[in-house]
């Protein structure tokens, strides 16, 4: 494979590490960063991103060779789905057609990839049955030209557009035994730092957090171990299928991050330890350089591209597989039957013609019978319907009742859409999707909804940009068929 570079910036700096992969052997040899170059034009001072990358390469001696661009979460919006069972090969359309159905923000042609979750990913461990959870990012077109732009300007052609976040946990994955079970990895980059939870060594839920600027450690340790605890709340609203998570790993130095680790022991009660990012990647010859966690992205870049698993690629995004040409088939057949026909002579060919006749007579039968099937489908969806409707044994009207006397005030909660539904098997089930000011407040709204006629499970609680209803959720209730009188008894209607 030879040279690899990988790059990333900010609004402060600029970022590269250089290795090489030769023979199944890597090596880091350089990891350096230059500030921001700024150039002013009509009195505005701008980030001059191109100039900047020139400077950090030319101090990193980069050379030539595959190049891969980290991008930051904040140019990215996460999306957790859980799929219908499918195919490996058809996960790629039910993931576009559900981000641009769920996503307010999403343009037509913004760039879709996405990560399968959970121990299980691959066809041959889950079963044909079982829904497939995914976590899908969103990349904007505008983004991913700019990133292009900056990398043209600097003399670079991108081979990968990667995550940043995904990548440092990666990194991380590396180091965890078999036996981790459920951690969180914090790592600080600038002014930001990344959360992601892992299971098993996947990544089942990640997010940003912005630290306070130009104040002193302490303040920004007791920032960021409130941002942990909002996290883990978060991640077990099913996130973590009962697993608990009972270590914190934080990328940096050994005399970094003292503050943080005491916090988070004391305050969370959760084990807590920092990690060197080039004690997994093997540092290079002039040793790591200062506030190492800058770095882990990119290091976890540079192994995934050694050994092929990135988690997600905008430049190279999973898509589902192209159709067949049905006109080229068409055509090769024709081609054959010709063949056929002048070998055998005449005789093959009224053969070949009286069967054609035959086709015809039985195509224009099945569509007589495809006819008469579609005049009687909507007789027969709505009889089926009804049929269901009343032996479903959920009386929907009470439910409602029952289910407004339940949720948290307006102040607190809104819902944004609501669907009810039966279930084949008897009782029915009802899909929450709305805002919550705060994740709790969700916690409490399942609290108060389950009894032993509900069964409540959090399908996505997730922090979004803004203030006010800054939590959005995903609930899904399943109802137990009952009859009509027990929904006067008291604690069916008690809030």
């Amino acid at each position: 494979m030879g040279r690899i570079i990988a790059i990333d910036w900010d609004r402060r700096e600029a970022r590269c590490v250089v290795a090489s992969s030769i023979g199944g052997r890597r090596r880091v040899l350089a990891a350096k960063s230059v500030p921001m170059v700024d150039w002013t034009q009509g009195g505005q001072s701008r980030a001059d991103v191109a100039e900047s990358l020139r400077a950090v390469l030319d101090q990193a001696n980069a050379g030539r060779g595959t190049v891969l661009v980290g991008v930051d979460r904040a140019s990215v919006e996460l999306i957790h789905l859980t799929l219908p069972p499918a195919k490996p090969n058809e996960l790629a359309e039910l993931v576009a057609m559900q981000v641009f159905a769920q996503s307010q923000t999403a343009e037509e042609d913004a760039i879709v990839d996405f990560l399968p979750l959970g121990p299980a990913t691959e066809a041959a461990d889950r079963a044909p049955t079982e829904p497939v959870p995914v976590m899908a990012a969103v990349l904007p077109r505008q983004q991913m030209e700019a990133v292009q732009a900056a990398c043209a300007a600097a003399g670079l052609k991108p081979s990968r557009v990667l995550l940043r976040p995904l990548a440092a946990a990666s990194l991380l994955a590396r180091r965890l035994s078999p036996q981790q079970g459920a951690c969180l990895l914090v790592c600080p980059v600038g002014s930001e730092a990344d959360l992601a939870i892992l299971l098993d060594g996947r990544v089942v839920f990640q997010r940003t957090v912005r630290l306070p600027e130009d104040v002193g450690e302490e303040t920004v340790a007791q920032r960021l171990a409130a941002e942990i605890h909002r996290t883990l709340v978060v991640a077990q609203q099913g996130l973590l299928n009962g697993n608990t998570v009972d270590q914190v790993f934080v990328f940096g130095s050994a005399e970094e991050h003292s503050l943080l680790v005491e916090a988070i022991r004391g305050e969370l009660n959760i084990g807590a330890s920092v990690i060197d990012p080039f004690e997994i990647a093997n540092g290079p010859d002039d040793g790591p350089p200062e506030r190492p966690a800058r770095f882990a992205g990119l290091l976890g870049m540079v192994l995934d591209e050694a050994d092929k698993t990135h988690a997600v690629d905008f430049l190279n995004p999973r898509r589902p597989p192209p159709r067949a040409d049905r006109r080229r088939i068409a055509a090769v057949l024709v081609a054959a039957a010709m063949l056929a026909v002048a070998g055998v002579g005449y005789h093959a060919w009224s053969d070949i013609a009286a069967a054609d006749e035959e086709i015809q007579r039985l195509t224009a039968d099945i569509k007589e019978r495809d006819k008469l099937l579609e005049s009687t489908a909507d007789a027969r969806a709505v009889v089926e319907a009804v049929r269901a409707w009343e032996s479903g044994g959920v009386v929907w009207l009470d439910e409602l009742r029952d289910l407004s006397l339940r949720l948290p005030s307006g102040r607190d909660l809104i819902l944004q859409r609501m669907t009810m539904a039966l279930d084949r098997s008897g009782g029915g089930g009802i899909e929450l999707t709305g805002t919550a000011r705060d994740p709790q407040v969700v916690v409490r709204m399942e609290q108060s909804l389950r009894d032993a006629h509900h069964e409540v499970r959090s399908k996505r609680v997730q922090e979004r940009e803004g203030k006010g209803y800054a939590w959005t959720f995903e609930s899904s209730i399943s109802v137990v068929g009952r009859d009509k009188a027990s929904y006067l008894e008291p604690q069916a209607a008690a809030p």
